[in-house]
């Protein structure tokens, strides 16, 4: 229980293991305040050797009366368990045969009180057998309803002298309760009730984002979130589709703006990730369609799809979503790019700025996996074009599905060496399709990037270590009048 060593630090007359809250209210040496989570009502803290029922200090009340309410002594909040409390008591002085009581009540926990104390809950009535100044040991069973319930009750005793006020004082030590300490020193002494977990997957409701979600609990955006408006922020994959040749290079031929989100279990594993696309361009009719590859995720390990755009008939599927045909997880998130881009005209979409501007649907495309995912088996996944189903255009070094046709890898400009690793690549370094984490200004029609971005090839050719920043509205980076408007 949190707090629980802390508590114990503070007092030694606290003494708490798993199945026990005790005090004989020794180590305070009659300090009741530092007696931790305790209360008196007309009690102090004596060592009078003429009134000891066992040894060193005690409980002692003032003169107990027919009024039942006037002295009382409170634990402090305990998760009780089964068991029996037990505790030692007398009056300092003999008192012939008049009557003396303690009240056995509880406190059960409210958490809008502002000492945490809700409903007493009637227990036991103890009458002393004698009215001696001999101690008495007593001893009763926690009620089941309390024992077996989780939340955290006060032992609550008061004590009355039937008679009236006779000028005796009730003595108590030794207060042992089964159960484990549960109050809060530093909280008004409230109990540290467990958040609700209404999912049972471990994580409590007020910091797990999907608290009636036992697979999910928080989420993380790539390429990332905008920490002012904590909303996620897209990149864009553009891509040439002239693809293995390097055609007019203006890689404007697809545009995708999209982010990914990927929802992690109790286990900081990833069991689902929603993609969402927007085509910003298409500037040819050679691209037909494009989906994500998982690499490092076998196909069987997809449990659903949905969201996806499948409209050719010419992509098979299995019941999971999954591509036919692969080892490796392989969604197509859309085979017709002209179904979810609505043209103003022309042949060209958003790729001659003297022409009217197309809009795009936004494609939100989710997979759910059958058992969670470490983030190092899911953060290789690349997003491809294809032309033809075996025409895939991925970023440099991604690995192809297993649909591809390798017999045009090292055909025309591409220097692919897949023995090696090697794909989509030119002898220079240069690429057929490029990331970038945020929204990309791409060229204009049959313009070629470097005409656009004067230090992309710089960037390229050395394998992305040098001009990391080329595609920036940086002095000496663009060539305004060649950049798409």
């Amino acid at each position: 229980m949190k707090n629980l060593l802390i508590a114990l630090a503070l007092t030694g007359s606290l003494k708490s293991n798993a199945q026990t809250v005790f005090t004989d209210f020794e180590s305070t040496a009659g300090n009741r305040g530092a007696e931790t989570c305790w209360g008196f009502g007309g009690f102090s803290l004596t060592n009078r050797v003429d009134r000891d029922p066992s040894a060193g200090y005690w409980a002692q009340s003032g003169s107990v009366n027919a009024n039942s309410n006037a002295f009382w002594l409170k634990s402090p909040f305990v998760e009780m368990s089964s068991g029996n409390i037990t505790f030692k008591t007398r009056i300092n002085t003999f008192d012939g045969a008049n009557l003396y009581k303690v009240y056995i009540d509880f406190i059960e926990y409210d958490p809008s009180d502002t000492w945490g104390e809700g409903t007493v809950i009637t227990g036991s009535v103890y009458t002393l057998s004698e009215p001696t100044n001999r101690p008495q040991n007593v001893s009763f069973a926690v009620p089941s309803a309390i024992a077996s319930s989780s939340t955290p009750y006060k032992l609550y005793l008061r004590f009355e002298s039937v008679s009236g006020n006779r000028n005796r004082r009730m003595l108590v030590d030794e207060i042992s309760i089964p159960g484990t300490f549960a109050s809060d020193p530093s909280n008004n002494c409230k109990p540290n009730v467990a958040a609700a977990d209404s999912d049972f997957d471990g994580v409590a409701d007020d910091v797990d984002l999907y608290p009636n979600d036992a697979n999910a609990v928080f989420d993380y955006y790539f390429p990332a979130v905008d920490p002012s408006a904590t909303a996620p922020l897209y990149g864009t994959i553009a891509y040439e589709d002239l693809w293995p040749a390097k055609g007019d290079y203006d890689f404007n031929d697809l545009v995708l703006d999209h982010y990914t989100r990927f929802t992690f279990n109790a286990s900081s594993k990833v069991t689902r990730v929603q993609f969402k696309f927007s085509v910003r361009a298409l500037g040819g009719d050679l691209i037909q369609g494009f989906g994500v590859h998982f690499p490092d995720i076998e196909a069987v390990r997809v449990n659903a799809v949905s969201g996806n755009s499948l409209t050719t008939g010419t992509i098979s599927t299995a019941a999971s979503g999954a591509e036919n045909g692969q080892t490796k997880a392989v969604i197509i998130a859309c085979d017709d790019v002209e179904q979810i881009i609505n043209r103003a005209g022309g042949a060209f979409f958003n790729t001659y700025s003297a022409n009217p501007k197309g809009t795009s649907d936004t494609l939100t495309v989710d997979v759910s996996f059958t058992t969670g995912v470490a983030i190092e088996e899911i953060m290789n996944f690349s997003i491809f074009a294809f032309k033809q189903r075996n025409q895939e255009i991925h970023k440099v070094n991604m690995q192809p599905t297993d649909l591809v046709d390798l017999s045009l890898f090292g055909t025309d400009d591409d220097a692919s060496d897949p023995a090696s690793g090697q794909y989509y690549k030119t002898a220079n370094n240069h690429p057929w399709a490029i990331f970038v984490g945020e929204s990309f200004d791409y060229p204009e029609e049959k313009v070629d990037i470097v005409k656009a971005y004067l230090n992309f090839a710089n960037w390229a050719q050395s394998n992305g270590a040098s001009s990391t920043n080329w595609y920036k509205d940086e002095s000496g980076n663009r060539q305004q009048a060649n950049i798409f408007q």
